[in-house]
C-alpha cells in the first residue's frame, strides 16, 4: 500500500459532463461556521464515544454529500485498539467492529489519504490472512464498489508537541457523478479538528457484542488495576466482532421510550436530516418559515437535545428515521 498520497484538488465531473446531474452542495459555505460551532458545542463532554460517532457520521454526510459512506474508527482502551462506533451508507451489524492496536489495519487508521484508483483501494481494504493469504475486508460482500475513498486520522497536540491520534474518520463514494473535490478535504480536516477534541474528552464507549448486547469500555487507561476483558484476540488480521461474557460490563438493557410525533413534524424532521435549511424546508412544504422553526422547537423538545443534527442522530437511534 502507498504510505504517501499527494493531496491534490478533486476535478468535479459534473462540470466536464453537463448531462451528469448537479453535484450536491451540502451546508452552504455561509452556514458552515455556524454549524460546526453548534456542533463543538453539543459534543463537548459528552461522555459516551458512541454518541459522538453518531453525530459525527451524519454530520460528515450533510458536509460532504459526496460520502455515500462514513466510517469512525475510535481509540478505546478498553478493547485494545480501536472500535468502529460511527456508521453511515453501510450496511450495519449487530457486534461492534474491533480493530486491534497492533494490527495492519490499525497502521491504516493512522494515515491520512485520498484513493482514486481501484488498485489503491483494493490495497486499503486487504489484509494479511494466514489461511488464504491476502484477504479482501468489508466492501465487496456488500454490492458496493468504491470509486475513491478519503481518510483523515483525528489528532491531538500533546504537550509534548508530538500529535496523538484518537481514531479517524473514512468516507467512500460510489456515485460516478460526485467525485471527493479540494472543498471536501478541507471540510474533512476541520470536523476531525473538532471530534478529535470530542473523543479525548469522552469518558466511555458503548460496544455492542455479537447478540447485540451493550457493555461499556473505558477510553483511557485508569489510574488503577481496573482492566476489563475483552474479546479473544485470535485474529491476526485485527478486525473482528466483539463477543464478551464479562460480568463487568454495565449493560444498558433500559426500555427506551419512542416520542409521538405529528406527519407534519416527521416531514420537517427528514427535510433537516437531508440538510435542508428552514427556509428551503418551507418552500418545499409550503409553509412559513416561523412555522417551520416552531417544528423544530418541538422536535428538540420531544427528543430531549439541542440542535438539529442531535435531534437527526437521536431520531436514528430510535428509529423514527430510517
Amino acid at each position: 500500500m502507498q504510505k504517501d498520497h499527494h493531496i491534490v484538488p478533486g476535478a468535479d465531473s459534473s462540470q466536464r459532463n453537463p448531462s451528469r446531474p448537479a453535484r450536491p452542495m451540502g451546508i452552504a459555505p455561509a452556514s458552515l461556521a455556524e454549524r460546526l460551532v453548534e456542533a463543538s458545542a453539543y459534543l463537548h463532554h459528552q461522555a459516551d464515544a458512541r454518541d459522538i460517532a453518531r453525530y459525527v457520521s451524519i454530520l460528515a454526510h450533510q458536509l460532504i454529500p459526496a460520502a455515500d459512506g462514513v466510517t469512525i474508527s475510535v481509540r478505546v482502551h478498553g478493547v485494545g485498539g480501536y472500535a468502529v462506533l460511527g456508521v453511515y451508507g453501510y450496511p450495519h451489524f449487530p457486534g461492534t467492529m474491533i480493530i486491534d492496536a497492533d494490527s495492519e489495519m490499525a497502521q491504516r487508521v493512522q494515515q491520512e489519504f485520498w484513493l482514486r484508483t481501484p488498485d489503491e483501494i483494493m490495497q486499503l481494504f486487504t489484509v494479511d490472512d494466514d489461511d488464504n493469504g491476502r484477504r479482501f475486508l468489508a466492501t465487496e460482500s456488500m454490492g458496493i464498489r468504491h470509486n475513491s475513498v478519503l481518510g483523515m486520522p483525528m489528532r491531538i497536540r500533546r504537550q509534548n508537541d508530538e500529535d496523538d491520534v484518537v481514531g479517524a474518520v473514512w468516507l467512500g463514494n460510489w456515485t460516478l457523478h460526485n467525485p471527493f473535490t479540494a472543498n471536501d478535504h478541507t471540510r474533512l480536516r476541520l470536523l476531525t479538528q473538532i471530534a478529535a477534541l470530542a473523543f479525548d474528552d469522552a469518558e466511555y464507549a458503548t460496544i455492542y457484542q455479537s447478540d447485540g448486547q451493550s457493555v461499556r469500555r473505558w477510553m483511557r487507561e485508569l489510574p488503577y488495576d481496573a482492566e476489563t476483558r475483552h474479546a479473544d484476540r485470535g485474529d491476526k488480521n485485527g478486525v473482528k466482532r466483539v463477543d464478551d461474557d464479562s460480568s463487568e460490563s454495565n449493560d444498558l438493557d433500559f426500555a427506551v421510550e419512542v416520542p409521538e410525533f405529528s406527519e407534519r413534524e416527521l416531514s420537517v424532521l427528514r427535510l433537516i436530516g437531508a440538510g435542508m435549511t428552514a427556509r428551503e424546508i418551507a418552500e418545499r412544504l409550503y409553509i412559513s418559515v416561523n412555522t417551520v422553526r416552531t417544528h423544530r422547537t418541538n422536535l428538540l423538545n420531544k427528543l430531549g437535545v439541542h440542535s438539529s443534527t442531535a435531534a437527526v442522530a437521536r431520531a436514528r437511534e430510535l428509529g423514527v428515521l430510517s
